[in-house]
């Protein structure tokens, strides 16, 4: 078939379709390109690192505060639970507990306490939230997110000059 294309008709013309298969084949390509540039484009979900060349900088010095809390000792256990839909449709609700005891398994009193909350695949929902002390080293607050899902917590602890940081993935269902 493709040796058909360059035999000449009568007239000493080549054949019109030659043309036309140049033309459905670059048209085939273009449709491709285009149809992968539209959802590249509207499937993006807009995660993004801010300032990533400073955090790349000071990696070293996370690695070093992520060493030095280590070292306190600190057990902390986080708790999420969560709580049938709200009044308000959409927002799902949860109580979120983190009991922090010392290297001797007393009861941290007296830390500030806050948790950051992500959502892994989509900007814009994050929340960060103040924990207060219910004593004997409990720490609480009750979460309003926007979507069901997957989100990671980061739990954010200061007492004195140390602090302290730990994560979790929960699922709110």
């Amino acid at each position: 078939m493709i040796s058909s294309l360059w035999v000449k008709t009568e007239g000493g013309k080549k054949r019109f379709h030659v043309m036309v298969w140049f033309f459905v084949l670059f048209g085939a390509f273009l449709l491709a390109n285009a149809t992968l540039i539209y959802f590249a484009l509207t499937s993006w979900t807009g995660l993004e690192v801010e300032s990533h060349y400073n955090k790349g900088i000071a990696y070293n010095d996370t690695l070093a505060a992520a060493k030095a809390g280590e070292a306190l000792g600190w057990n902390v256990d986080i708790d999420f639970q969560s709580i049938p839909v709200s009044a308000l449709e959409g927002v799902k609700d949860g109580n979120l507990s983190v009991r922090i005891t010392d290297a001797t398994g007393n009861p941290l009193e007296g830390a500030e306490v806050a948790a950051l909350f992500f959502r892994p695949t989509h900007e814009g929902f994050d929340r960060r939230l103040s924990l207060g002390s219910k004593g004997g080293g409990l720490y609480a607050v009750q979460a309003s997110l926007p979507l069901a899902g997957q989100w990671d917590v980061r739990i954010l602890i200061h007492h004195g000059d140390d602090s302290y940081r730990a994560k979790r993935r929960i699922v709110l269902k």
